[in-house]
């Protein structure tokens, strides 16, 4: 599989988890936004929308931090497939060749976070592995090297097999997560797994709303006591 590095080099990914300079470079190629699956293909990276630029940086999918529902769903073009009192979700939205689901998570009534969840299943569990590899160089070309990059162990099973890693994870043995901070942002790239499941997530969260999002999760957990 190839993924693209931070200056443009693609390379080969391997099942293994490694990876090798490509034989052939066909040369610089733009990114495609995100879209529902379907729809009329979005604009590229290098387009003038401001909005389109600057998604995950200062908002989620190109709507800006603290909007209302009202936007998000003007942005997506249909009502959510679901919604509850803090959270809209899209199914079958269309990012780098996945199928995800987008979840607009709010605060008060305004956008504070925002999520993929991946919803394409693989029977090869080391397919997880893979597209975090090819996700995080994707994320590495746009923000530049994670803040934060980290593999936790909870035993050795598997540590010394890399080609093993996709059951690491499904098992929950490894969880995979890389973080970067932005002037108004903060972005995770996250895989996971428990009970043979993996779960690959990306997720962006407005700095500003943190801290009141976390009181109100207190203060509901402590009315439910």
């Amino acid at each position: 599989m190839r993924a693209v590095c931070d200056d443009g080099t693609e390379i080969l990914v391997h099942a293994d988890g490694s990876w090798s300079p490509a034989t052939t470079n066909p040369g610089p190629t733009s990114v495609i936004l995100p879209s529902r699956v379907g729809s009329t293909p979005t604009r590229s990276a290098s387009s003038s929308s401001s909005s389109a630029t600057n998604d995950g940086e200062d908002g989620f999918r190109g709507v800006k931090w603290r909007s209302a529902l009202q936007q998000c769903v003007e942005r997506e073009g249909t009502e959510p497939d679901e919604t509850g009192e803090t959270h809209a979700l899209w199914k079958e939205v269309a990012l780098a060749d996945l199928t995800w689901l987008a979840v607009y998570l709010f605060v008060e009534g305004e956008l504070g976070r925002g999520k993929y969840i991946l919803s394409q299943e693989f029977s090869n569990t080391q397919r997880y592995v893979l597209e975090y590899v090819r996700m995080s160089e994707l994320m590495k070309t746009k923000y530049g090297e994670p803040d934060k990059e980290e593999d936790l162990w909870t035993g050795d099973l598997y540590m010394d097999s890399p080609g093993e890693w996709g059951m690491a994870v499904q098992t929950g043995e490894l969880t995979r997560y890389m973080t970067w901070e932005t002037q108004q942002s903060k972005i995770s790239l996250i895989l996971s797994g428990e009970n043979y499941e993996s779960t690959l997530v990306i997720e962006y969260a407005a700095s500003e709303l943190e801290e009141r999002e976390g009181e109100l999760k207190t203060e509901r957990a402590l009315s439910d006591l």
